[in-house]
């Protein structure tokens, strides 16, 4: 099979079809080619590559570095939806986001802003105690 066939977004899956279109308009907005977009995510060329040709797809941190770069807000919100379904530290989201997405997406996920960027959780933390147990020992 040849590589062209391999990248023809027509036999990609729906979500690698959507991400690679995202990522070149990201790529085309920045004027970079693959080089230049891995270079600012810090993640090798290759990487980028198999994202485009529907053959993986970025971590939790891969999609919140993504959104921070792209300039259109459709785009930057599908990055920061799928950073936050791939386990990326919602306070890191939530923190490239301006003050009323800020206060837009917490009322929406009913999370306390405060909370987030005073601890990087969406919960507030556990009493100590309650995290380390009741100090005895089980055997």
């Amino acid at each position: 099979m040849s590589r062209t066939k391999l990248r023809n977004p027509e036999n990609f899956s729906p979500e690698g079809r959507q991400l690679f279109e995202r990522l070149v308009r990201l790529r085309k907005s920045r004027g970079v080619d693959q080089a230049g977009l891995a270079r600012a995510l810090r993640v090798s060329q290759a990487l980028v590559w198999k994202w485009e040709a529907d053959r993986g797809f970025p971590s939790g941190e891969g999609y919140a570095k993504l959104a921070q770069l792209a300039e259109d807000s459709d785009d930057r919100t599908y990055f920061m939806e799928r950073a936050l379904r791939e386990g990326a530290y919602l306070a890191g989201v939530v923190k490239m986001m301006d003050t009323e997405e800020q206060r837009q997406f917490c009322t929406l996920m009913g999370v306390n802003l405060a909370a987030i960027g005073r601890t990087g959780r969406s919960q507030p933390p556990k009493d100590r105690k309650q995290a380390q147990g009741s100090g005895r020992r089980r055997d």
